[in-house]
C-alpha cells in the first residue's frame, strides 16, 4: 500500500542525508515523485499526507510530534519547489 511506502520514507528520510541532498537536486514535481518509486517510495501527495496524520496520531510525545511534522514540512517544501 503507498500510505505505508510514505511511513517507510518518513521513517527513514531523517537517516538519509545523501537521499535527501539528492532530492533537493531534483527539477519538476513528477521527476521527484518518479524518482521516489523508483527507489521504493512509490506515494502520491494526498497519500504522504495521509501517512502524516496516521504517524501523528501515533505520536506518544511532543517532541516525536515535532520531529515528523518538520519531516513532513521539509517534504512538502521540496516537493513544492521541485
Amino acid at each position: 500500500m503507498s500510505i505505508q511506502k510514505a511511513i517507510r520514507f518518513l521513517q527513514a528520510i531523517g537517516d538519509q542525508p545523501d537521499l535527501r541532498n539528492e532530492l533537493y537536486g531534483i527539477g519538476g514535481r513528477d521527476a521527484l515523485f518518479d524518482k521516489l518509486a523508483e527507489i521504493g517510495y512509490g506515494f502520491s501527495g494526498g497519500e504522504f499526507e495521509e501517512a502524516v496524520t496516521h504517524m501523528h496520531l501515533d505520536c506518544k510525545t511532543a517532541e516525536e510530534a515535532d520531529a515528523l511534522l518538520d519531516k513532513a514540512d521539509w517534504f512538502r517544501i521540496v516537493s513544492a519547489n521541485a
